[in-house]
């Protein structure tokens, strides 16, 4: 069994292939983790709304990064991230943002600059284990 703390990255090209790549690794993680598979479901789900979101958004050329964080076997935590070139919308109030803010426990959604003339779009959303 892995440790009670842990932490994945997996960055891969920002573009609407990877977004099954980014899916599996996020259940995979948490599968080895021993979540119920309701749980399992749930972060695919997930995982798959926020790339719905994002990957249009992400600037040519870029990387989309999502990472996995396992807390004491009881919670995780998964940051889905792209860079764009402009933030100044925002991501749109869609279908995709409702069901992510049913799944998660806590979502948080926010532009970041990077001090390279471009900003980084996140998503973080926390799922609590329903049996801890």
């Amino acid at each position: 069994m892995p440790p009670d703390d842990d932490e994945f990255v997996l960055e891969a090209p920002a573009t609407a292939h990877a977004a099954p790549v980014v899916r599996a690794m996020a259940a995979a993680v948490v599968m080895a983790h021993d979540f119920p598979l309701e749980e399992i479901t749930d972060i695919r789900l997930a995982v798959d709304e926020a790339c719905s979101l994002l990957l249009p958004l992400a600037a040519p050329g870029t990387k989309v990064c999502c990472a996995v964080r396992i807390d004491a076997g009881v919670a995780h935590s998964v940051e889905v991230m792209v860079r764009v070139a402009s933030a100044e919308e925002g991501l749109p109030d869609s279908v995709d943002l409702q069901i992510l803010r049913a799944l998660a426990t806590d979502l948080k959604t926010w532009a970041e600059p990077d001090g390279e003339a471009s900003t980084h779009l996140l998503i973080r959303m926390l799922m609590t284990r329903a049996n801890a």
